[in-house]
């Protein structure tokens, strides 16, 4: 799927304001926040998870994959999506499990659903989201609100909240952070959103916001270590506001330079010894999950495709 997808465009940048994933490839590669994923499979441990606009997938198939004692992961994203992430095919209502080989074969995989929430023709679909009984455990909201325009966001944020049953993990772009399709005036400062969020009744996870941000650091310093948001829904029984427990090898979440270091981009890029052993150790995990895909990064960026 990765192949034809570049093929058919060249290996050439997609133009337009919407996420593309030949756009990804050719610019970040597998982009995956190694140690990111990590904290939310193994401190959160949910359930269930829903990912509203995926990207290229790994985060999604990386929970679907690993978190202990199994989960079901939903993934919100109209664009083609990557074989190797998710299973073959879109769902369609008018097919069934027999219509999934790959389903079959590979069980624990993210499930892609082609929903445009701002359509009018999705919105019985969106609606069954809210009118649900089973809300999502874990909701994931990564660097997507700044691709909508600003007077989508209201609807956005309403729908996300609705269908979250205990946290909510949301960034978005802030002011001026460079980027392909922002839209300015959906680009806020993290009070904004978290004012946002507060008047529809969540509840702020600082101590979870912080060690999140933490673990993108410096992979994602330039979005997720500075916009991560952590929330929780106000009537769930935990008041406590409190990390998960943690695990005893914090190099789950921050290997290899554990114990957790609280360096700066600045600092890593001077330890510059530091940070070629993590860039290599993340690259490792990349090559190792994905093998194939990463296989198709290089060959795109080495010209082979175009």
């Amino acid at each position: 799927i990765l192949q034809n997808l570049v093929i058919e465009n060249n290996g050439t940048i997609v133009g337009g304001s919407a996420w593309k994933t030949c756009n990804h490839l050719k610019l970040f590669g597998l982009h995956f926040p190694v140690f990111f994923a990590r904290y939310l499979t193994y401190a959160l441990k949910p359930t269930t998870v829903l990912q509203f606009g995926c990207g290229l997938g790994t985060i999604a198939d990386f929970l679907a994959r690993h978190v202990p004692g199994g989960t079901r992961v939903v993934c919100i994203e109209n664009e083609p999506m990557l074989g190797d992430f998710f299973l073959q095919g879109i769902v369609n209502k008018n097919l069934t499990t027999k219509d999934y080989p790959f389903m079959r074969r590979y069980p624990a995989r993210a499930m892609q659903i082609d929903l445009e929430i701002f359509s009018e023709t999705d919105q019985p679909c969106t609606k069954a989201f809210v009118d649900s009984k089973e809300k999502f455990e874990l909701v994931l909201c990564l660097e997507v609100a700044e691709h909508y325009p600003p007077e989508k966001l209201d609807q956005l944020l309403d729908w996300l909240v609705s269908i979250t049953g205990k946290y909510l993990i949301f960034s978005a772009a802030r002011p001026n952070q460079a980027g392909k399709g922002h839209f300015e005036g959906s680009m806020k400062a993290a009070t904004w959103w978290v004012r946002q969020f507060h008047k529809r009744g969540m509840l702020t996870v600082p101590d979870m916001t912080r060690e999140l941000r933490q673990t993108a650091n410096p992979e994602r310093y330039y979005d997720l270590a500075k916009n991560t948001l952590v929330f929780r829904v106000s009537t769930e029984k935990t008041q406590d506001d409190s990390l998960p427990p943690p695990i005893a090898d914090c190099r789950y979440y921050h290997a290899p330079e554990c114990p957790r270091t609280k360096l700066g981009v600045i600092e890593w890029k001077d330890s510059l010894g530091l940070w070629h052993q993590r860039q290599s150790w993340v690259e490792g995990n990349w090559q190792a999950l994905w093998p194939e895909v990463d296989i198709l990064v290089r060959r795109l960026r080495e010209g082979e495709l175009s």
